[in-house]
């Protein structure tokens, strides 16, 4: 069975990869900027969700939230969130780096926090059947 580290430290790399490439396409085909950029924006959005919809509630269940609470996220992503929507409002009048620069910064550290201690303390605390419930419901979430 596939782990929970495993599965959303996979979609960490494919929305890395789509970052890279609105940076790239950035340079390239600057009028279509803004879709790329809320490409991405969409699909992170969605990471998120899935994380705070799923993960939360089941960290909050095990007790998690109380004897960790480092491993609460909530304030990282509203930061990310929030750098997102002022880069999709700016990205095709104005220079945009230095928000993107701290949004990169900002997942990098969020990204290594999750994958390190939060997604090991999800895998190592459920049981077999509740891992196997939560990766369905994660499942379901990049399908949709």
């Amino acid at each position: 069975m596939g782990s929970i580290r495993s599965f959303l430290s996979k979609d960490h790399k494919r929305l890395n990869s789509m970052f890279k490439e609105y940076k790239y396409k950035k340079n390239t085909r600057a009028q279509d900027v803004k879709d790329f950029f809320s490409d991405f924006k969409k699909e992170l959005e969605r990471h998120i969700l899935l994380e705070d919809t799923i993960i939360k509630p089941l960290l909050e269940k095990k007790g998690a939230m109380a004897s960790k609470p480092d491993i609460d996220t909530t304030g990282e992503h509203e930061k990310i969130k929030s750098l997102m929507e002022k880069i999709e409002r700016d990205v095709t009048n104005t220079d945009t780096t230095k928000l993107e620069d701290e949004l990169v910064e900002t997942l990098q550290v969020h990204n290594e926090k999750e994958e390190q201690v939060l997604y090991n303390w999800v895998d190592q605390s459920l049981t077999v059947k509740e891992k196997a419930e939560v990766l369905g419901e994660m499942f379901k979430w990049v399908t949709r």
